[in-house]
Order: C-alpha cells, then sequence, then structure tokens
C-alpha cells in the first residue's frame, strides 16, 4: 500500500476507536451503524492485505537458489560419472542422455532444468547395476531426484506468493473505495447526534483527520508515514 493509503487507514481506525468508544450513542441509529459495520469491514480487509503484503519472499527465493544449485550438482555427479560409464561401453545413445555441463543447465528456465534433470537421472537409473562401480547407486539417484522435487517446490511456493500479492493489490482501490463509502455515510449522519451529543461530535470531526505514524502492533492501526 501506498503512503497516502495507509495514512487514510490509520485515520480509519481512529475513527474506529472514538466509535467504539461511544457506541451506546449512535448504536440505535441503523443508517450510522451499518456504516460503521462497513467501516470496520474494510478495516479488517486491510489489515488482512497488508500481513500479505508485508510476507516477503526474499527468504524463499534464497532457498530456490540453493536447492536449485543441490538438485544440478547431485544430478551433475550422476551424469559425470555415466558419461564415463558411456564411453567406456560404447553408449552413444546414453552418452548423449547425461552429456549436459553447469553451463547449459543453468541457463535453461525452470521447466526446461527440472524435466532436462528428471531425464538424466532416469537414464542412469535405466543402465542399472553397470553403473555401481562409477559411483551411482539407485540411493544416489533417489537423492539427486528429491532435490528435483525439493528445487521444483520451492519455484511454486514463489509463484504461489507472487500471485497472492498481485491479488491483493488488485483488491485495494475497492477497500479503500468501501472505507469511504462508509466513512461518507456518517459524515452525513454525524450532525444528527451534535444537540445532545456535542463531545461525541467534536471526537469525531478530530479523529476524521488524525495520522498515526510509527511501527504497527497486532491490535492497532496499520503504520503510515508522518
Amino acid at each position: 500500500m501506498k503512503n497516502q493509503e495507509l495514512s487514510r487507514l490509520s485515520m480509519w481506525w481512529a475513527v474506529r476507536r472514538h466509535l467504539n468508544a461511544y457506541s451506546s450513542i449512535w448504536n440505535g441509529n441503523e443508517p450510522f451503524s451499518e456504516a460503521s459495520a462497513m467501516l470496520t469491514q474494510a478495516i479488517e480487509q486491510a489489515r488482512a492485505a497488508l500481513d500479505v503484503q508485508a510476507v516477503t519472499s526474499k527468504g524463499v527465493a534464497t532457498d530456490r537458489i540453493l536447492l536449485k544449485s543441490e538438485a544440478i550438482n547431485r544430478t551433475l555427479a550422476i551424469s559425470q560419472s555415466t558419461k564415463a560409464y558411456a564411453k567406456v561401453a560404447g553408449n552413444s545413445e546414453l552418452l548423449s542422455a547425461v552429456n549436459y555441463g553447469t553451463s547449459a543447465l543453468t541457463k535453461m528456465s525452470h521447466h526446461e532444468l527440472a524435466a532436462q534433470l528428471r531425464t538424466i537421472i532416469a537414464a542412469a537409473r535405466e543402465a542399472g547395476e553397470a553403473l555401481r562401480k562409477f559411483g551411482v547407486t539407485p540411493e544416489t539417484c533417489d537423492a539427486a531426484l528429491e532435490a528435483v522435487v525439493s528445487m521444483e517446490q520451492a519455484q511454486s511456493h514463489v509463484r504461489t506468493m507472487i500471485t497472492g500479492r498481485k491479488a491483493v493489490t488488485m483488491n485495494i482501490p475497492e477497500i479503500m473505495a468501501t472505507g469511504r463509502k462508509a466513512l461518507g455515510t456518517m459524515d452525513n449522519l454525524i450532525y444528527l447526534f451534535a444537540v445532545a451529543n456535542p463531545e461525541f461530535v467534536a471526537g469525531y470531526k478530530t479523529a476524521r483527520v488524525i495520522v498515526h505514524a510509527g511501527t504497527r502492533s497486532k491490535d492497532g492501526p496499520p503504520a503510515a508515514a508522518a
């Protein structure tokens, strides 16, 4: 959210607190009560949006890079040993299937890389026991495949986080519009209480221009730039 939107949310929260403190005055007025509930809904939706935006994909992206490196390294170890065997055995088909280096693999897209690593591992598996004395066993193939799966899961996690943020960002204008509508209604109705409850009305007007600055707490308003 932009600083302007955060400032507006802080004002919403100030209004919400004031309304809570004087609820006995206005809760008998149906239109005002409905607008108050609408404001509360907008605040909760905005809080949820901020929570989603606050989640960073930096750590997940770092894990993805490390897991990608792990998958490539484990598979290349199998590839190197399998190439040695294929040359000795004169198996050109097997040699072609596993003949990939670090440079070629790292230039591939995520899906291309995952597919190629799986192909290399599968080719080595098919060679069976003949590869054991070259250092390739079913266990080493299993470990490499697990590394590939972990790499794919990390990529999927990052993609999900990005999609979630985009969805939240698209909802923000609607959330802000809901809050503005609620306040507009209350602004029009607040004067109904002016004669009997001037303190409530004065506090409401003050809250409508409040901007909080600082750290957002769990039960407090969203932080806003001063």
